[in-house]
């Protein structure tokens, strides 16, 4: 596999290259805010895309084919000084009109995430560090590619060592913060073919209450695991955090009550509003690089 994807080290090892896109017309990359390309336009075949295909799904244990035309796996690459680690996500025909597509997106390496990287200012930056000290919870905020996970990561690292943290995510980019944490992830069956092989992020949120946790932590919101995840907040649990997409802090409160919104639905949006201490919005600023546009103390 590796001798296969040489040709794009130097798209791998670029550490500003965000995205990847690999195509039958090339290799698309996202930098700086901006996308460029095609590169490569003779290698990414539609045969060399199929084999790349099937050989990610391998390295991640799984298959793709005609009855599960996509997937969502992680590739990671190793040459003698640098390690790269993506996620993937790969749609193939009869999902796609013509050939397969992969794409990449850089998860975030631990090491060169701080505070700093996300232009906070100094009182930001004490009442964040107080909130995770005083375990309030917290709501991050923002669009695709807007940081979300990578500002979680940043959170995560200020958690005290003796405290457990379970997180939960639908696939594996954040990192357990220490060795008494824990990570649950969601199994999700959309095409139907693995009968009985499906938990999603709402049973795994009721799971998280029975394993003894000091937080919760839920990579991103975006269906029924709001509702699970508010009736953890309302039974007392303290120290939660997740994101979702929005526009800004006001938005994403109002997204979180209405992913709530039903007949049984019982919480006013302003007793929404109780349950959540912090606000956070993130934006891509015009140089490409993510920044703390709004924060929203409650």
């Amino acid at each position: 596999m590796m001798k296969e994807i040489s040709k794009l080290n130097s798209f791998f090892y670029d550490s500003e290259i965000e995205d990847i896109i690999l195509k039958d017309n090339g290799v698309f990359t996202y930098k700086k805010g901006k996308w460029s390309g095609p590169f490569l336009k003779s290698y990414c075949s539609t045969t060399r895309l199929f084999s790349m295909a099937r050989k990610i799904a391998e390295l991640n244990e799984t298959s793709i084919g005609l009855t599960k035309p996509s997937l969502d796996a992680y590739l990671k690459t190793n040459s003698e000084k640098n390690q790269a680690n993506f996620r993937a996500h790969i749609v193939i025909p009869p999902m796609t009109a013509l050939s397969p597509e992969i794409t990449l997106r850089r998860l975030p390496a631990k090491k060169n995430l701080i505070f700093d990287d996300f232009n906070l200012s100094q009182e930001h930056k004490k009442i964040l560090k107080e909130a995770l000290l005083a375990r309030k919870n917290i709501l991050v905020s923002g669009a695709t590619g807007s940081g979300k996970t990578s500002f979680l990561t940043t959170l995560l690292d200020l958690i005290p060592e003796n405290e457990r943290v379970v997180l939960l995510e639908d696939s594996a980019e954040l990192e357990v913060p220490n060795t008494c944490s824990t990570k649950l992830l969601a199994n999700r069956n959309r095409f139907g073919f693995q009968e009985g092989a499906e938990w999603n992020l709402e049973d795994l949120v009721y799971e998280s209450l029975r394993m003894r946790p000091d937080r919760i932590v839920l990579g991103e919101c975006r269906g029924p695991e709001a509702k699970a995840l508010a009736q953890a907040l309302i039974t007392g649990h303290s120290g939660v955090m997740t994101s979702l997409h929005a526009g800004n802090c006001d938005e994403a409160l109002k997204r979180f009550h209405d992913l709530l919104s039903d007949k049984k639905n019982s919480i006013s949006f302003q007793d929404l509003k109780k349950l959540w201490h912090i606000v956070i919005h993130l934006k891509e600023n015009s140089e490409g690089k993510r920044e703390v546009s709004e924060l929203s103390c409650l």
